[in-house]
C-alpha cells in the first residue's frame, strides 16, 4: 500500500469518525431553544422584525443595539450585534440551526488553519493537513467543556465559539497574504480584522499576542511580504482599542467584584492555565494524538528537509503563554477563570497546539535524526494507534457520558429528553404568543438535559431574565406560577 493510498484512507477514516461524533448533535438540533441573553439582546431585533418582517430593519436594529451597549453596558460592539440576532428573532423554529452555526465556524476555522499551515507551510499535503484538521475537530465536539453553552445556547456561543473559528480563518488568510498578496485576500482579512477587535476580549487578546509575535517575528527574519500583514494589525489594534475604550466597560465593571490587579492576573493565569493542561491531557487526547503519528511522522520527515524547526522548547513555551493570555481578561475583571463558553475555546486552542506542538518536536527530532515509519512499521504504529483510540473511547465513555456531548445527545434522543424539552417549550410559547394574556405564567421544563438547559426563568417577575423574556414578547409580566 502507497503513502497516497494511506493518507486516503486514513483521512476518510476521520472524516466518518468526524461524522459519527456530530450527528448526534445536530440531531439534537431542533430541540434548543432561546434563553437568557438570548432574549436580553434580541429585544430591538425581534420587535423590529415583527413589525417591519424587513431583514434590514431587523439588522440596523442590531446596529442600535451594538451602540446602545458600547455606551452603557460593554465594548464587544461586533460581539454584541451578532448577539442581537439570534436565530429565533426571525422565527422560533430557526433557534435550531444554533448548533449548525457554531460547529461550521469551528470545523471551517480548524480545517483552514490547518490547510494553510500542514498543507501549504509544512507542504504534508491536503489530505494528510485534512486528516490532522478532523482529529482535532472531533476532539473539540467530543469533548467540549460545556456543550449547552458552546453549541445549543446561541448567546454564549456566538460570542465564543464562533469568534474562535473566524480567529483561525483570520491566521489562515493572513499566512496566504504574507506568502500570496491579493486585494481580495486582504480585503477579507481587513473586515476580519474589525470583526474580531471587537469581539469577546479573550479572542482579541489571544489575536493581538499571535499577530503582534508574528509580525516580531517575521521582521526579524525579514520575511518576505511581511508589511502586507501591517495594515490589517493595525486596523485589528484600532478596533480592539474602540473596544477596550468603551464607556460601557466601566459601567459593567461597577457591577461585579474587582479583579485581583494586572500582576496577580497574570500569576492567577498561568496556574488556571496549568491545570486546565493537566485535566485536559488526557485518555482521548492522547490516543487521538497517537492516531495521528502515522500522518505527522512521516510528514514532519519530509518537511525537516526545508524547515528546521528551531527552539522548539520556546514554541511549547509560547503555546503555554497564550494560553495563560487567554485565561487573563476575566481573572483580572472580575478574579474567576470565567464561564464554561469561555473554558470551551481555551480547550478547542488547547488542543490545536497540541497537535502543533507534536508535529515541531517530530520535526525537530527528524531534523537531527532519520524519523522513518515506512511500509511494515507504519501499518504497526497505526494499528497501535486505532487500538489505543478504541481502548480510550471505551474508558471514556464508561466513565460517563455527561462529559462526552457525543454520548450525552445519543442519551437525551434516546430517553425522550429533548422531545420533553421540546415540547414545554412550545407550549409556554403558545401562552407567550397570546397577545390577550398580558401577565404570562408558564409551567417550568419537566427535565433539564445537559446538552439543551442553560438557566431559566424563576417565580419573581423582577429577575432580570424574566424581564428580558417580557420585553421581548411584549408582556407586562413571566414568571412561574406561584409568586
Amino acid at each position: 500500500m502507497n503513502r497516497q493510498t494511506l493518507s486516503r484512507l486514513y483521512l476518510i477514516a476521520a472524516l466518518a469518525v468526524l461524522l459519527a461524533l456530530t450527528l448526534p448533535l445536530l440531531a439534537l438540533a431542533p430541540c434548543a431553544v432561546p434563553a437568557a441573553d438570548d432574549y436580553s439582546y434580541g429585544t430591538q431585533t425581534h420587535r423590529a422584525w415583527q413589525e417591519s418582517g424587513s431583514v434590514p430593519a431587523a439588522v440596523a436594529a442590531a446596529g442600535r443595539t451594538a451602540v446602545r451597549t458600547w455606551h452603557g453596558w460593554q465594548g464587544t460592539f461586533s460581539a454584541v450585534f451578532l448577539m442581537a440576532l439570534q436565530p429565533a428573532v426571525f422565527g422560533e423554529r430557526l433557534y435550531a440551526i444554533t448548533p449548525y452555526l457554531m460547529l461550521a465556524s469551528l470545523f471551517a476555522g480548524v480545517f483552514s488553519l490547518c490547510l494553510v499551515l500542514y498543507g501549504e507551510v509544512f507542504r504534508l499535503g491536503r489530505e494528510s493537513a485534512a486528516t490532522v484538521a478532523a482529529v482535532i475537530c472531533g476532539l473539540c465536539a467530543a469533548l467540549i467543556p460545556s456543550a449547552v453553552q458552546g453549541l445549543f445556547w446561541y448567546n454564549g456561543a456566538v460570542y465564543y465559539v464562533l469568534f474562535y473559528g473566524l480567529w483561525l480563518i483570520a491566521c489562515a488568510l493572513g499566512i496566504r497574504v504574507v506568502r500570496r498578496g491579493g486585494a481580495l485576500r486582504t480585503a477579507a482579512l481587513l473586515l476580519l480584522a474589525v470583526v474580531l477587535g471587537g469581539g469577546n476580549y479573550v479572542t482579541a487578546l489571544s489575536c493581538a499576542v499571535v499577530g503582534i509575535a508574528a509580525m516580531l517575528l517575521m521582521l526579524l527574519q525579514r520575511t518576505p511580504g511581511r508589511k502586507r500583514l501591517l495594515l490589517p494589525l493595525a486596523v485589528f489594534l484600532a478596533a480592539f482599542a474602540l473596544s477596550v475604550a468603551a464607556p460601557g466597560n466601566a459601567v459593567r465593571q461597577m457591577s461585579v467584584r474587582p479583579g485581583p490587579g494586572a500582576f496577580a492576573a497574570i500569576r492567577l493565569s498561568f496556574a488556571g492555565a496549568a491545570a486546565a493542561v493537566g485535566e485536559w491531557t488526557n485518555g482521548p487526547l492522547l490516543a487521538a494524538l497517537l492516531l495521528l503519528l502515522p500522518v505527522l511522522i512521516p510528514g514532519a520527515k519530509r518537511a525537516s528537509k526545508d524547515f528546521a524547526f528551531p527552539w522548539p522548547a520556546a514554541v511549547t513555551l509560547f503555546s503555554f503563554c497564550l494560553l495563560a493570555a487567554m485565561f487573563c481578561p476575566p481573572i483580572y475583571g472580575t478574579g474567576e477563570i470565567g464561564e464554561l463558553r469561555l473554558v470551551n475555546i481555551v480547550f478547542f486552542a488547547f488542543v490545536f497546539l497540541a497537535a502543533g506542538n507534536l508535529f515541531y518536536w517530530l520535526g525537530w527530532l527528524a531534523r537531527r535524526m532519520e524519523l522513518r515509519a515506512p511500509g511494515e512499521r507504519a501499518r504497526a504504529l497505526a494499528l497501535l494507534a486505532l487500538a489505543a483510540l478504541a481502548l480510550a473511547g471505551c474508558w471514556t465513555w464508561l466513565r460517563g457520558g455527561g462529559s462526552v456531548s457525543t454520548a450525552a445527545a445519543i442519551d437525551e434522543l434516546r430517553s425522550g429528553e429533548g422531545r420533553a424539552f421540546r415540547a414545554c417549550a412550545d407550549r409556554r410559547l403558545t401562552v407567550l404568543e397570546d397577545p390577550r394574556i398580558r401577565d404570562a405564567k408558564l409551567e417550568p421544563f419537566p427535565v433539564s438535559p445537559w446538552l439543551l438547559y442553560y438557566t431559566d426563568i424563576s417565580e419573581d417577575p423582577e429577575e432580570w431574565i424574566n424581564v428580558s423574556m417580557a420585553a421581548y414578547y411584549g408582556k407586562d409580566s413571566v414568571a412561574f406560577p406561584g409568586y
